[in-house]
């Protein structure tokens, strides 16, 4: 059984090793696809859902996920890592340089963050053009920019680097 952690706030335990998968003790109808790499399609009872991973932690085992304009950030944790945790056998977790991607094709349109900034989670970083509308984006994490990687007026690619994060 695996626990799903939502922004450190919502836990819920998945059982996903048969069909149907249960939350919480409960079977839920729901499924998903890779569409490209780092996006998926999601069917979670009769609605339909576009998910982007826009950045991840291995040190933590969290993705931040982008979907329907809003981010979250995701904990996975197996079995194993769950008795590790309630034992406290792992040292404190020290937070890697972490690479935040574009979650879709578009034009940088403004930075909002300069190299040695400290930044929080959810602040804002950069206004992304992507199909004739004007995207903000809001940082996965706390952190500091290490580099940025984009330029003002510049194309990016769907899961191209925008940022570094330390």
């Amino acid at each position: 059984m695996y626990q799903v952690t939502i922004n450190d706030s919502s836990t819920f335990l998945v059982d996903a090793e048969k069909q149907p998968v249960f939350l919480d003790g409960h079977p839920v109808d729901w499924s998903s696809e890779q569409t490209d790499p780092g996006r998926y399609s999601i069917l979670f009872g009769h609605r339909s859902f576009i998910a982007l991973v826009t950045g991840q932690d291995a040190q933590s085992g969290t993705l931040t996920i982008w979907i329907n304009g809003r981010d979250y950030t995701i904990r996975i944790t197996d079995p194993r890592e769950q008795i590790l945790d309630t034992l406290a056998v792992r040292g404190p977790r020290v937070p890697l340089t972490k690479q935040v991607l574009a979650p879709m094709p578009g034009l940088v349109q403004k930075l909002m963050i300069i190299p040695g900034q400290a930044i929080r989670k959810g602040d804002p970083v950069l206004i992304l053009e992507a199909m004739k509308m004007e995207n903000q984006f809001n940082s996965p994490q706390d952190g500091t920019v290490k580099e940025i990687r984009v330029k003002k007026g510049e194309p990016v690619e769907k899961g191209g680097i925008l940022f570094i994060l330390e």
